[in-house]
């Protein structure tokens, strides 16, 4: 949710926006002007901005020369370019995969991560700040040995179910204790204990991450970008100019200069890519892919009657999850049924 406002009552026009955590209320009609190039500016800045590249070491036997695996200052002003975005911090990170004595290749792979921050869950906590560095002692689920992995993420987005699904995994055997309060941070804990797929499949919220993972049991070396269901987050990804590492962003003209134009892709609403498999749809319900799906039309024994009860819930539910945040908030206000039933829930 953007952290800001518009409010029209009659001829005013009310603005509630946020600057450097101070509120600011407007009612003044020889201000409109000004107060709507205001609430434009500070419109910009309303989203996390991630960048990130990994040396392809699945299909080539070449580490790339590209600068943005090589060159932290170009990294940081890639980052920059997302400042926009993430006006509450920024940082990057790169490094080499120290065991990465992968069978197909004997050099040593390169990563990169940018991250710029809009701090919206524990805001005042440093540690929230990413790209995130995780190191986990983990069993085989298959075979129980110990494993000890290194993750590296940047995510973009909110993470509903966080709290719930971090006590999920905690009930199902896992150990290891937040270091934040960040919502995102999850990502890390689930990847790390589900699995990319199982991990993507259970995040409820609007999110696009890149994840990186180093076994330093094995050496193998993964990566996975996903992006949510409906898409509200931007991913997109192609391969460096030498075509020898991958890169994503959050915006496209991240990606300008570092890129082959030709090779860039969006990742598509509730899908997730791996350099083994490519995109994979995990977000797949009847209604779809099935165009004959018309729950509607069922016999009776299989149809389940929908009550005014249920819709007031679960619209009641989904509002109220959307305002997860540590901050205050603000909402757009059009004056339209929908709107106004959205203010309904959102006010006491």
């Amino acid at each position: 949710m953007n952290r800001l406002g518009n409010f029209k009552r009659g001829l005013n026009t009310w603005t509630l926006f946020h600057n450097n955590g101070s509120k600011n209320i407007h009612h003044n009609n020889q201000h409109r002007h000004s107060l709507e190039k205001s609430i434009i500016n500070h419109g910009k800045k309303n989203m996390c901005g991630l960048v990130a590249a990994i040396d392809d070491i699945w299909t080539t036997s070449t580490s790339s020369n590209s600068p943005l695996l090589h060159d932290k200052t170009y990294l940081s002003k890639t980052t920059d370019i997302l400042y926009h975005r993430g006006p509450d911090g920024m940082m990057v990170d790169m490094g080499k995969f120290t065991s990465s004595s992968h069978s197909k290749h004997n050099y040593d792979a390169r990563w990169s991560m940018g991250h710029t921050r809009l701090a919206i869950v524990d805001p005042s906590n440093r540690f929230a700040d990413m790209p995130f560095k995780f190191h986990f002692q983990t069993i085989d689920p298959k075979t129980g040995e110990k494993r000890e992995k290194r993750l590296h993420l940047a995510a973009n987005g909110e993470i509903y179910n966080h709290s719930k699904l971090y006590d999920s995994l905690v009930q199902s055997g896992w150990n290891h204790d937040r270091f934040s309060g960040s919502d995102c941070e999850v990502i890390g804990h689930a990847y790390a204990h589900l699995g990319g797929v199982k991990a993507v499949s259970s995040l409820d919220g609007m999110f696009a991450f890149v994840l990186f993972e180093e076994d330093l049991s094995t050496g193998e070396v993964k990566c996975i970008a996903a992006r949510d269901p409906v898409g509200i987050k931007p991913l997109y990804y192609g391969r460096t100019k030498d075509g020898n590492a991958y890169a994503f962003a959050s915006e496209l003209k991240a990606l300008v200069g570092s890129v082959d134009p030709s090779s860039v892709v969006a990742v598509p609403p509730g899908h997730y890519w791996t350099p083994e498999d490519g995109l994979v749809r995990y977000h797949n319900p009847q209604w779809l892919h099935d165009e004959e799906y018309k729950p509607w039309a069922a016999s009776s024994e299989e149809r389940k009657d929908v009550t005014d009860e249920d819709v007031r819930q679960a619209f009641t539910a989904a509002v109220q999850k959307r305002m997860m945040a540590d901050v205050e908030y603000g909402f757009f206000l059009s004056g339209g049924v929908d709107s106004c039933v959205v203010a309904h829930d959102l006010l006491p």
